[in-house]
């Protein structure tokens, strides 16, 4: 099940080129991490069916494909994920197949930025990793690369195998 490190590399690869994206937009450091976060864990909860489906990546094919409006769906998302389901309004029903969470990671919002175009393609693309399949390991190693060490220090998330 986890014996193709080619997947890792692949993932690497493409976390790599939504950070630089997210550089380019002039995200500081610390948004990018907890961007950064926060797409690997909707990456991994897209490829073990936390998500309804493909719910996740039918939200980038909605957006412009010169990326204007991808930063205020990731920031409506995160909300969401923030938001228990008996508090949601009305309009939030768009979202009714993404659960509440109750997780710190959500809780603080973002700015919202003007992405590059590749932002978009990069996160459609990561549609075809097999992120389930990643070993632990590498995905603990994962998590813990785009987190920086005083963030992993306050939410406890060490990884150790």
């Amino acid at each position: 099940m986890y014996d193709n490190p080619l997947i890792a590399i692949q993932a690497m690869k493409h976390l790599s080129g939504l950070h630089e994206d997210l550089c380019e937009a002039g995200y500081a450091e610390k948004e990018r991490e907890t961007m950064m976060v926060r797409l690997l864990f909707c990456f991994f909860a897209a490829a073990t069916e936390v998500f309804s489906g493909q719910k996740f990546y039918e939200l980038f094919e909605r957006t412009e494909q010169d990326g204007r409006t991808i930063s205020g769906r990731l920031s409506e998302l995160f909300r969401i994920f923030d938001t228990p389901e008996p508090e949601r309004t009305e309009t939030d029903r768009v979202w009714k197949d993404f659960p509440y969470l109750g997780s710190e990671l959500f809780a603080d919002r973002l700015p919202e930025r003007q992405l590059p175009e590749d932002f978009r393609d990069r996160i459609l693309a990561c549609r075809l990793i097999p992120w389930q399949d990643i070993s632990p390991a590498i995905f603990g190693a994962m998590f813990q690369e785009v987190m920086n060490q005083e963030k992993r220090r306050e939410w406890g998330t060490y990884y150790t195998s």
